[in-house]
């Protein structure tokens, strides 16, 4: 029997091992669209370059924007590998802040989750705590991954349509960003507010020390439930 004829039940599971090689194997014909855009759809990844972005940008647009559920962004690691010097030049694209400030296009989303967990937080020049209040005292700008944190976030809360567009967010892997003029205004405490959870995980180094610092603390607000882990 050639693949293409299995039960979908048969199918549905083999889509539960292929993960992300699924929406490649969907787009080879209607019968496995048909099957899997549930799982395909169900979660959306982008990252801070527009051609990601775009991807995203296309779903929104399309019928199966109804099937979106979890929306992760997932910007590049500044740093990848230790030979390598930071990446001076990374910064969010207008496609990328685009699709933060759509998320209320996305009629059956539960989630948005802002993904930091794969920087290595070590070789990006993060100090100690101690250091902290003196090395980090300055303008995000002068930081490159610092200003794509800060214009991302403040791409997130700047559209007042997004208010209630989705129940649960989570940020995950968050580093100590000093203090960012995006998290300094009502329309972040607004955004919260229309929230029902909100999820932070903090950044941890090599000696699996995490790392806090008061910029954390301004993220949080009191009026819905705060898990931080």
């Amino acid at each position: 029997m050639s693949f293409d004829k299995l039960p979908p039940e048969i199918l549905l599971e083999i889509g539960r091992c292929v993960n992300q090689d699924l929406r490649k194997l969907s787009s080879t014909c209607r019968r496995f669209m048909a099957v899997f855009q549930n799982k395909v759809y169900s979660t959306l990844d982008f990252d801070e370059t527009s051609k990601s972005a775009d991807r995203a940008l296309a779903v929104a647009i399309g019928p199966r924007k109804q099937l979106v559920r979890t929306i992760r962004f997932i910007p590049h690691n500044p740093r990848p590998h230790e030979d390598e010097t930071p990446d001076q030049g990374i910064k969010l694209s207008d496609k990328a802040r685009q699709v933060l400030g759509s998320l209320h296009k996305f009629p059956s989303l539960y989630k948005f989750q802002f993904d930091l967990s794969t920087w290595c937080i070590d070789q990006c020049g993060v100090p100690s705590h101690e250091r902290f209040q003196s090395v980090y005292s300055g303008e995000p700008e002068s930081v490159p991954w610092r200003h794509l944190i800060d214009q991302s976030l403040r791409a997130l809360n700047q559209n007042l349509q997004n208010r209630g567009a989705f129940s649960r967010l989570e940020m995950k892997g968050f580093p100590p960003i000093g203090l960012l003029s995006s998290l300094l205004n009502f329309a972040w405490h607004d955004l919260l507010k229309s929230i029902e959870t909100f999820e932070i995980s903090l950044a941890v180094t090599q000696n699996e020390q995490d790392i806090r610092s008061m910029t954390h603390y301004e993220l949080f607000y009191w009026d819905f439930d705060l898990a931080v882990l």
